[in-house]
């Protein structure tokens, strides 16, 4: 058994931070993985593998199949990105040349030439980069270089064993490749590098005007050419299915911070754990000032690093089901590099305020933007990775049924 307070379960906000970061067209994989695979609790009980309280209609899983997928998922995301690996890369054989190609003295350091040269990755290096998790056998075995096959093991049609990856063997994706021409051959023509969706319709400065230009007076802001461009982004992925489906069945969390001896209800839901009411609410990334946003997580231990914890108060959570699946606007995927190192529109929407204040944050405004337009669109919301803990995603729910898709079932602290 695997429910959502489980270690295993780790793997699976893992994944989704990889399709929320970098391929929100995966998401299917996650909607289908409950949908195919999660079972839904008749009555509250205790999970048997961590001790925590399964709540009444709260997902879990069995954990053969599901562990099972989620390495073939993890492994498969990243052999796609493998360009080559130490058997069979050009810059392997530019190694090999060096060290017995005769081409220096005996008292050249050729091993610290290589070295300066080398931008191998090593492969449990790289499932942490790209997933953030430590190695796990079976990912590593999942994977293999589709250049030359290593990695794959037996191969019986061809009378082949390609043996298998382990930590320390060494690949090559196409930015490390580029990274070693820069290195080896010097200064060479720019090479055309994955841009953000954005970084093809706008540039920093007109994202930086229009910020500007929204802090001057936002009733006009929508005539803002590039507002209109950001616009169609926005709405071209929406349309095209590339939103974040956040997946029925799954769940999700909220904290508030209440006085401290703070009475929990019996009922299983608290109109104080809901977003706040129209009017009352002060200036949040996704949301204006009074205007109504429901903000959550995908697991707990974020939230005590999003909500600061004042002398007087306590922690109160509450734990929401989706019974309908969601789109949400991937953000990060939209706002990340640019077409040069100085347009890091990733900065636009996940800098942290300055300010406790819940008055206007300067911080806030491109996020805020963003945020009008989703909810215009036909988004039910904006996930995004948590600034205080990147290997979090938070949502932002903008619209939503709390009787037909989201469902809080039980507050605790």
């Amino acid at each position: 058994m695997i429910c959502t307070r489980c270690d295993e379960f780790k793997i699976i906000l893992a994944v989704e931070e990889y399709i929320v970061r970098s391929a929100p067209e995966k998401g299917n994989f996650l909607e289908k993985l409950f949908d195919e695979l999660s079972l839904k609790q008749e009555v509250e009980s205790i999970c048997r593998n961590c001790g925590n309280k399964i709540s009444k209609s709260e997902s879990y899983f069995d954990d053969d199949e599901l562990m099972e997928r989620l390495y073939h998922f993890i492994g498969e995301q990243l052999t796609s990105k493998i360009e080559g690996c130490q058997f069979c890369s050009q810059p392997s054989e530019i190694f090999t040349s060096m060290r017995h190609g005769g081409h220096f003295d005996e008292e050249d350091d050729v091993e610290g030439m290589i070295d300066d040269l080398d931008t191998s990755i090593k492969v449990g290096e790289f499932i942490y980069d790209q997933f953030g998790l430590d190695s796990i056998d079976e990912i590593v075995k999942s994977m293999y270089c589709p250049k030359c096959g290593f990695g794959s093991g037996p191969n019986y049609d061809e009378k082949t064993y390609y043996s298998f990856f382990d930590d320390f063997s060494e690949i090559y994706t196409q930015e490390s490749l580029d990274e070693f021409d820069e290195r080896f051959y010097g200064e060479i023509e720019e090479i055309e590098k994955e841009v953000s969706l954005l970084a093809n319709e706008l540039t920093m400065e007109e994202l930086v005007d229009l910020k500007d230009e929204y802090i001057q007076n936002k009733l006009y802001v929508s005539q803002n050419k590039a507002f209109l461009k950001l616009e169609q982004v926005i709405k071209s992925l929406y349309e095209n299915g590339g939103y974040y489906p956040l997946a029925s069945g799954r769940t999700i969390f909220r904290t508030r911070t209440m006085d401290l001896g703070y009475e929990i209800s019996k009922l299983p839901s608290d109109d104080k754990l809901w977003e706040p009411p129209y009017g009352v609410s002060g200036h949040g990334r996704y949301n204006d000032i009074g205007v109504s946003v429901l903000y959550c997580a995908n697991n707990l231990d974020v939230l005590r690093e999003e909500v600061p914890l004042d002398q007087g108060k306590e922690y109160v959570y509450a734990k929401f089901i989706l019974s309908k699946t969601l789109k949400m606007f991937p953000i990060n995927f939209v706002f990340k590099r640019g077409k040069d190192k100085q347009s890091d529109f990733a900065g636009l929407i996940s800098q942290p305020s300055n300010s406790d204040s819940k008055s206007f944050k300067i911080e806030y405004i491109m996020s805020n933007i963003v945020a009008a337009i989703c909810l215009k669109i036909g988004y039910n919301g904006i996930a995004y990775k948590s600034t205080k803990c990147p290997a979090s995603i938070n949502y932002a729910f903008l619209r939503f049924d709390k009787e037909n898709e989201l469902t809080m079932v039980e507050v605790f602290k």
